[in-house]
């Protein structure tokens, strides 16, 4: 391989970097036969009873489907789990798409599915009542959406359902000091006007339903850890201001009390039931996942590192890196989860050279406040002048890239950032890759151990830091 994948195209690797080493995890096999496999998983979950009596006759039910799932996998899960809540005798089928995430917090909204979609009789009297969804014969292959905002469209907005400890909004904290990252998540369905707690809001048909089904996607996630599970609902279905008050409690608290905030946000919602599904390289299914949300989510996750993590045998010198291309370099917030994996590899005092087209500049990340912490580096003149301090802009996105990049060096190469931007936020921008390489090597960055990583597919693990 000799380009980096980069907004609708590819950079050219400079000859100073043929020889470098590639990080390529290893790729699970595609599965022989999906449907069987998806018919398996829902009929045989694990800590859970089956899909068809999970959910029982005159149910309300509500059907949350990741947004990252691509096309052919989705319709897939889509039609066996229609056709299984439909012989169920569920009462009613809400189906919404969930595309609040740790880069892009807050809302959902309904799912419209073509007639394939649907179980033979789906849009007949005699089948349940589908909410959000629109029979469309002509379409293509892939599921059609809704508005992006959610809104009216959702019966009623967002709903809150109870109230958690260990939450705050991001102004409280800006108040009250950082969360302690010891803090205990607890739950409670009656009113509490304390401190430190928070009602969520969700969606109001999650609030409403008998029953929960998440589809979900396992993925590295720079926040949660792994991405689908609880997350789903949790996050991809809440409205705004608890969205950003579980970022800051992932940013502040780390991945392990973020996933315990999704779990205690779950308690307070209806009993649910998880489809994740693991994909190969080219969106094939390679495994599915079904059952107890938190059992299904630690399978799929278990997976996920067995096939995606590659060790390294020490921490890096320096590591070349890409988002990998469109979509997930639109912004500097989507192409996170590649730039926080590459850093990870790195010793304290490497450097990252990372490039990220980035059209649409920083992102929502950067538009959520969070008090400034100020940790200037420990940069050298020749790697950018005096030092700077990462998280002087008080947003999410400068908080996370200052955890991760703490006495390193980044330079990024995009063509959708400017330089105030990048100063602002710890990082250096250059012109090309060429460029970047040899402005590291002016910074007295060693050679001896470099590699090269495309996207957040792979992930390198250190033997003293494993995942």
């Amino acid at each position: 391989m000799s380009t980096l994948g980069y907004g609708g195209g590819v950079l050219a690797l400079p000859d100073a970097l043929g020889g470098w080493p590639w990080l390529v995890g290893g790729e699970p096999p595609p599965l022989p036969d999906p449907v069987a496999a998806i018919d398996g998983a829902l009929r045989r979950p694990d800590g859970a009873p089956a899909l068809e009596t999970f959910v029982e006759p005159g149910d309300r039910v509500v059907v949350v489907i990741q947004t990252e799932i691509p096309a052919a996998p989705r319709e897939l899960c889509i039609r066996r789990v229609a056709e299984l809540l439909r012989s169920a005798g569920c009462a009613e089928i809400s189906w919404l798409e969930a595309t609040g995430s740790t880069h892009n917090p807050g809302g959902c909204r309904p799912l419209e599915l073509r007639r394939s979609q649907e179980p033979d009789e789906g849009g007949r009297s005699n089948g349940p009542a589908h909410r959000g969804v629109s029979h469309r014969a002509s379409e293509g292959a892939v599921a059609t959406y809704g508005p992006a905002s959610a809104g009216d469209q959702l019966g009623g907005g967002f709903e809150p359902i109870g109230w958690v400890r260990g939450l705050s909004e991001p102004e409280a904290s800006e108040r009250k000091g950082a969360l302690s990252r010891d803090a205990r998540v607890k739950v409670s369905a009656s009113p509490s006007p304390r401190a430190g707690h928070l009602q969520p809001k969700v969606a109001a048909p999650l609030r409403r339903a008998d029953k929960l089904i998440l589809v979900g996607m396992g993925s590295f996630d720079p926040i949660a850890g792994f991405g689908g599970g609880a997350q789903l609902a949790a996050l991809g279905c809440a409205d705004p201001a608890t969205s950003r008050a579980l970022l800051l409690r992932g940013v502040e608290a780390g991945a392990t009390q973020l996933q315990q905030t999704f779990a205690a946000v779950m308690e307070l919602l209806p009993p649910a039931f998880l489809v994740q599904i693991e994909l190969q390289r080219g969106d094939r299914m390679a495994a599915i996942f079904a059952g107890d949300p938190r059992r299904a989510f630690a399978a799929s996750t278990a997976f996920h590192r067995r096939w995606h993590e590659r060790e390294l045998e020490g921490p890096l010198d320096l590591i070349v890196a890409s988002a990998g291309g469109e979509p997930a370099d639109w912004d500097l917030s989507a192409a996170l989860p590649s730039l926080l994996a590459a850093a990870s590899a790195l010793r304290p005092g490497g450097g990252l050279i990372f490039a990220a087209a980035c059209p649409g500049g920083l992102g929502q990340l950067d538009r959520i406040p969070i008090e400034a912490c100020p940790c200037p580096s420990e940069r050298s003149a020749a790697a950018g002048g005096s030092p700077k301090d990462r998280a002087g802009r008080g947003s999410a996105l400068s908080r996370i890239l200052h955890a991760a990049l703490a006495d390193r060096h980044c330079w990024i190469v995009s063509e959708g950032l400017v330089e105030f931007e990048t100063t602002a936020l710890g990082l250096s921008l250059s012109s090309d890759l060429e460029t970047a390489v040899e402005s590291a090597r002016l910074a007295g960055i060693s050679l001896d151990r470099v590699a090269i990583l495309e996207g957040s597919r792979t992930i390198p693990a250190l033997p003293s830091n494993p995942r």
